[in-house]
């Protein structure tokens, strides 16, 4: 077991997602023993700042995980974006590394009931896995229940359905799995 361990994400809608949905799941199974930090690794303004976070995490033992997003306009495979962030952050450990397929929209959009009446105006494809950041926001444009995206995410984080999410999104359940939360 673990007693720190910190989760590196790219922004503040992964941050939301993880300290919303992940982190309860961490705590339920490993118990308060443990502390986790969802650090979001983008909005730091040195990449010195990020480099160093990764290097003390690793020097001192601790527990961790990077996420990244596929971004696959950018990046053809899981291999290429992992030597990317590798390239950047050469301390990295290639088993901690994990890719969001294809943006963290992918993973609120994959948890959604869509059984429930707030979200009866949207379609939820079988599989979420092609979802990008620009799909999920014109499905926010297009609604009559949500004026934000911010608001959208906090619905489904209230809401969020891990068994649907799971069957909908390859990397959430792949990322689960690996964490044995699943």
């Amino acid at each position: 077991m673990f007693k720190l361990f910190y989760i590196f994400v790219e922004g503040s809608d992964d941050k939301r997602f993880f300290e919303n949905l992940i982190v309860p799941k961490l705590y339920e199974k490993y118990g308060n023993k443990c502390k986790i930090f969802v650090i979001p690794y983008q909005q730091r303004k040195n990449a010195d700042i990020k480099n160093n976070i990764v290097r003390y995490a690793k020097s001192n033992n601790m527990n961790y995980v990077f996420l990244a997003d596929l971004d696959s306009v950018n990046y053809s495979s899981f291999k290429e974006k992992i030597k990317h962030c590798q390239d950047i952050y050469p301390d990295l450990d290639y088993e901690k590394i994990f890719i969001v397929v294809e943006e963290i929209e992918s993973w609120y959009l994959s948890g959604i009931d869509d059984a429930k009446d707030i979200y009866s105006e949207f379609e939820i494809p079988d599989c979420t896995d092609d979802i990008s950041k620009e799909d999920f926001e014109e499905m926010i444009r297009k609604s009559t229940k949500f004026n934000s995206k911010l608001e959208f995410m906090e619905q489904i984080c209230r809401d969020f359905d891990f068994d649907k999410a799971v069957e909908r999104n390859t990397s959430l359940k792949y990322f689960l799995k690996e964490l044995k939360l699943l």
